[in-house]
């Protein structure tokens, strides 16, 4: 009888992996590697119940530990072995598919031969941008692996990444930028670094409603009611407490999931430079308002503002209904997909 996932990820495909992204100072069993990548390939391809596995897991080289990563990451620690037995990784993964889809990171332990998933953590307000992880992925020889949805996956040890769709390579390259690249040129230009797990939230939050939206960022010099017509008006500066310098530390889920909300209404949500809640149902320099629609128009003709250099308006943030993140803020920047 034939394991789950076998003849999934061609052997090709794992010679190729396994000699350009998992070291073989360490990782020097192709047997476990072969079966590591046929094993989230297969998982990445059995919805459980309805939902597709997206995730991003880190799989740990013999130098690496759970703890070297607690002081960015909240992490939880599991004991799946005997809930599932001798059914694989395959398997775990996939009954897992909603939790890992909405923590931050899985953590994947060699024990033998066996791949098994050993904790899942979700980032710390003062996290983990790209580079830092790329610099944990180099220093302790571990992979991470990215799940996208079915058949789409991304390995990375922090030097070199490749990207698979339907069992194939499509990209063969240095360390790609990924949401929190996209989203670090926000956090850049406000001056607020503490706001990126904020914003990762925000960005999770509305893909696992796979629900479309667009966040204009204003200075003190916009004019709100003219820039965006019969908007309404909203005053909550609850964020900043979360993003400044002085913030405590603590994630804010409420106030993700209702900015979420606001941004799941027709139109567009309006921030300040804080991040604070200005406008909803705002339709930017419109013939009219459009019901259901516009938020592609909206983005352009915010970016060509931002990048033209008028003051008032200074970032946006587009997320698309298939997940796909745009962020402007005077230089167009694409994140890869989810």
């Amino acid at each position: 009888m034939k394991k789950r996932g076998e003849h999934v990820f061609s052997s090709a495909a794992m010679q190729v992996v396994a000699a350009n992204i998992f070291s073989p100072d360490f990782f020097n069993d192709p047997t476990s590697i072969r079966s590591l990548t046929e094993d989230v390939f297969a998982a990445s391809i059995a919805p459980e119940e309805g939902i597709y596995l997206q995730a991003r897991l880190l799989v740990l080289a013999p130098t690496d530990s759970v703890d070297h990563w607690h002081d960015v990451l909240h992490i939880a620690t599991l004991d799946v072995a005997g809930a599932f037995a001798d059914e694989g990784l395959s398997t775990v993964l996939r009954r897992h598919a909603p939790v890992l889809r909405s923590t931050d990171y899985g953590f994947i332990h060699f024990t033998g031969n066996a791949a098994q998933l050993v904790a899942v953590a979700a980032t710390k307000l003062r996290g983990l941008d790209r580079d830092e992880l790329s610099d944990r992925l180099r220093r302790w020889s571990s992979v991470l692996v990215e799940v996208f949805g079915p058949s789409h996956l991304r390995f990375d040890n922090g030097s070199r990444a490749m990207r698979f769709e339907k069992g194939q390579c499509i990209s063969h390259d240095e360390a790609e930028r990924d949401d929190r690249f996209a989203l670090q040129q926000i956090t850049t230009k406000l001056g607020l670094p503490d706001a990126m797990a904020f914003l990762t939230g925000l960005v999770e939050t509305l893909r696992l409603a796979q629900h479309g939206a667009l966040y204009i960022v204003t200075d003190d010099t916009a004019d709100l009611r003219g820039l965006f017509e019969n908007s309404i008006s909203v005053d909550w500066t609850a964020i900043k407490h979360y993003v400044d310098k002085d913030a405590p530390g603590f994630e804010p889920f409420k106030i993700i999931a209702a900015y979420a909300g606001f941004g799941m209404m027709d139109g567009a949500v309006v921030l300040g430079p804080d991040l604070s809640l200005r406008r909803y149902r705002a339709y930017y320099k419109m013939d009219h308002a459009v019901e259901g629609g516009g938020r592609s128009r909206a983005f352009g003709a915010v970016t060509a503002v931002i990048e033209s250099g008028e003051p008032g308006i200074i970032a946006a943030i587009k997320l698309s209904t298939d997940g796909d993140l745009e962020v402007t803020t005077g230089q167009r920047l694409e994140s890869h997909d989810r």
